[in-house]
């Protein structure tokens, strides 16, 4: 910290964030009880740090959940002013905003008052300056968390007055923007790249069972194609091995591939002995798997297996019969929204009952089949080229506002 002290501008002095001769007052939030209706529903914003997660902006000026004023008065949540900066202390530690109306926060936030001589703006941005050194020095067993006491000795460069803290914050909040709009447009054009996968499968596929089909094709019902199984819940003491043959894949596996269909390995293999002591069984390559409960099920991941492996009892898999072939199966179960079709009265899950009656429309021949398959196969590959790049602008775009600040606030360091 020294030799970075050394390093400031002319007229400028490093500044605590809290304590007795800090620049600002630090203030926690509150939860009313829950259990209390009269606290609930008022006109109090009450932010969350779900509430700051969903910003586009450097400020907040609404909240999804409101209390009253008895809310208010029932715990030790105070109302901020407006100008105040808001942290997020936990889950996660690091989003930050400024007030635009006057709110309370819950427990999860340390809260910046600015004093006297200090603008809202200006503290905001070099507090988002040092936020990955405050995510470092945070802890916790439960959850990470960053404390009150510690988050209090941290020291942001201020200029000599506050006619600098504004002009450098009106700086910044201009650039700000400017990378906002770039971003946003950058999102947009991620949806439509990920859309276009979708409208290349509803190109082939009839979304309705009674539609039209072209001459030689029909309806068959997805039973009577492949088997459908489910998969096998394995004890905790059967799982984390690596050095036997058959993949056992979760959920969580399935976030990555090995190509953009094909799934060849999982973080946990089991043998057969394994197998045969809980009455379970290998399903072979070629085989169509998707979560089939919880939130999972509503990202409608398809993958196809690559080589013989077992899956959980979270994943229900499509073996095809011989008048099948596995990736005509697979783009087929990539173009059905399986929320549609999910049981919600609890989480939302898929049993087979649910799905074995859906019809796959059929072209007349095996050979049909799989040119259908390489065709939509070179598309989606070339999708993912464009949505590789997509996510690569994106990367850089989210990756100039650090750049920004570290051109401001970043003294002394390489």
């Amino acid at each position: 910290m020294k030799d970075i002290k050394k390093q400031l501008p002319k007229g400028w002095k490093w500044a605590k964030l809290g304590g007795k001769n800090g620049i600002a007052e630090i203030i926690n939030g509150s939860t009313p009880s829950t259990d209390e209706p009269a606290f609930w529903n008022g006109d109090i914003l009450w932010a969350t740090p779900t509430d700051l997660g969903k910003l586009d902006s450097i400020y907040i000026e609404d909240t999804e959940r409101k209390i009253t004023r008895a809310g208010l008065e029932s715990c030790s949540t105070k109302l901020l002013p407006v100008g105040t900066v808001l942290l997020t202390s936990r889950a996660p530690v690091g989003n930050i905003a400024i007030t635009k109306k006057p709110l309370c926060t819950n427990q999860g936030f340390k809260n910046f008052v600015p004093k006297e001589g200090i603008h809202s703006p200006y503290l905001y941005f070099a507090i988002k300056m040092i936020i990955p050194e405050i995510q470092k020095q945070s802890h916790g067993n439960t959850f990470v968390e960053i404390t009150k006491d510690l988050i209090k000795h941290f020291e942001i460069p201020l200029p000599p007055t506050i006619d600098d803290q504004i002009a450098i914050a009106n700086e910044l909040e201009l650039r700000m923007a400017e990378v906002e709009t770039m971003r946003q447009a950058a999102l947009r054009q991620k949806e439509a790249v990920s859309a276009m996968a979708g409208g290349i499968l509803r190109d082939i596929f009839p979304v309705k069972s009674e539609a039209d089909l072209p001459k030689g094709w029909m309806w068959v019902k997805l039973e009577s194609l492949c088997e459908i199984v489910n998969g096998f819940g394995f004890p905790k003491h059967l799982q984390g091995q690596k050095n036997m043959p058959y993949p056992y894949i979760k959920v969580s596996d399935m976030n990555h591939m090995d190509s953009q269909v094909i799934m060849l390995k999982a973080e946990n293999y089991v043998d057969e002995n394994i197998l045969n002591s809980i009455g379970a069984k290998g399903y072979p390559a070629g085989t169509v798997i998707f979560p089939k409960v919880g939130g999972a099920l509503l990202t409608n991941k398809k993958r196809m297996l690559g080589v013989e492996a077992t899956f959980d009892n979270n994943i229900m898999g499509l073996i095809p019969k011989s008048n099948t072939k596995s990736k005509y199966l697979y783009y087929w179960i990539g173009s059905i929204d399986l929320a549609d079709i999910a049981n919600t009265q609890a989480l939302p899950s898929i049993r087979k009952s649910d799905i074995a009656n859906l019809k796959i429309p059929l072209p007349p021949t095996i050979d049909d089949q799989i040119a259908i398959a390489n065709e939509l196969e070179r598309k989606m590959a070339e999708v993912s080229t464009v949505h590789q790049a997509s996510d690569s602008q994106l990367e850089a775009i989210e990756a100039i506002p650090g750049a920004i600040l570290r051109e401001v606030f970043d003294f002394g360091k390489n």
